[in-house]
């Protein structure tokens, strides 16, 4: 049976938009009908590669025209209010990161969204890679035991160039730095796998460029059962990596170094136990394969489709709006904690300072 027609809209055409509108196009039954963006040039060159697409003036065309979902490509500051004006709208939304400035907005959008019958789906696509699907499997099967200890590491390299763009490097537009903007990636994959936070302490540093926001930072949050995880992001790489490992009694998962593409391959699962490597074994080779077409990332191909059953009314649990909250709520404590040098608890209080804002 013929996929049911979804016509989408995008607000924005730099930056990550054309991989969006790619990822669209790659699922049955859906139409990229709209795009505004205030550099009309470059909508109209993203329109021209997919037939059928306008170029409107600007977000209120967006929302009055035939889309059914909207996918937000814009700057940080406009994320939130951009998925507001849209559920006001009737239309579900495609939301990427950050997911607001502040968990006081987020949690406000989450009850917006379920106030209007529509659906808001965080782009948080590297949960989907063969690497985590393999680890979620072993785990399920209670292979694992107690977790001990993790450290993640995001070293990218981002360059006077990147934050030439008007909108970067300042409080009131990007909202944070590399904690919120690049290694929320692998701290909202690793939250979904372990135990959760008791408690963050934190180090945040602006060490080479002229920005208002760190350029450089480092976490470790405490988990209930007693373990820990360390995390750290800087974006002076001399190579780009992403690497981790996280160890529990009876297993370690690594992954890395592949700075961007590290949850697509199989994870390294290893067990010191013979009888529990062995049964690892039987988990992965029974796990089901699920490629994408040859023309698109894995990774998207699978964010796509879960974006298409959104936008047709069939929500993805495991990609609720509300499942983006515990990177959000981590990142917002690490922040109070890195002002403060103070050990922040959590769940994060509302009485708090970053529970109404980002980035210190």
């Amino acid at each position: 049976m013929p996929a049911a027609d979804l016509p989408v809209a995008l607000v924005g055409a730099g930056g990550i938009a054309s991989t969006h509108a790619a990822a669209f196009a790659s699922q049955p039954g859906v139409r990229l009908v709209a795009i505004c963006d205030i550099d009309r040039e470059k909508a109209a060159a993203l329109a021209a590669r997919h037939p059928g697409c306008q170029v409107v003036a600007d977000q209120e065309a967006v929302l009055a025209s035939e889309a059914a979902m909207v996918s937000l490509c814009t700057p940080p500051f406009l994320h939130a209010s951009g998925a507001r004006a849209a559920l006001a709208a009737g239309k579900h939304v495609v939301l990427e990161k950050p997911l607001a400035g502040s968990l006081a907005e987020f949690d406000d959008l989450v009850l917006r969204q379920d106030a209007s019958g529509k659906t808001v789906v965080p782009v948080l696509q590297n949960r989907l890679g063969d690497g985590p699907r393999g680890l979620r499997a072993v785990l399920a099967a209670g292979l694992a035991g107690s977790f001990m200890h993790g450290t993640v590491e995001t070293v990218w390299r981002r360059g006077s160039d990147y934050y030439a763009v008007p909108w970067r490097g300042k409080h009131a537009t990007e909202l944070g730095g590399p904690l919120t903007g690049l290694a929320v990636h692998v701290l909202d994959l690793v939250l979904g796998l372990i135990p959760a936070p008791q408690w963050v302490q934190a180090h945040a540093a602006t060490l080479v460029h002229p920005i208002e926001l760190e350029d450089t930072a480092a976490l470790i949050a405490g988990l209930t059962g007693g373990g820990w995880l360390t995390a750290t992001v800087s974006v002076h790489a001399n190579r780009e990596l992403t690497r981790g490992l996280l160890c529990w009694q009876h297993l370690q998962a690594e992954f890395g170094d592949a700075p961007y593409g590290y949850s697509q391959p199989r994870w390294r699962i290893t067990s010191s136990e013979p009888l529990i490597q062995a049964a690892i074994d039987r988990v992965l080779a029974d796990l089901p394969s699920d490629p994408p077409p040859s023309d698109i990332d894995q990774l998207w191909f699978r964010m796509a489709r879960i974006w298409a059953a959104a936008g047709r009314g069939a929500v993805d649990p495991a990609f609720a709006l509300a499942t983006g909250r515990p990177a959000l709520e981590l990142i917002s404590a690490a922040y109070g904690a890195a002002r403060t040098g103070e050990r922040v608890p959590l769940p994060l209080a509302k009485s708090h300072d970053n529970y109404r804002r980002l980035a210190p």
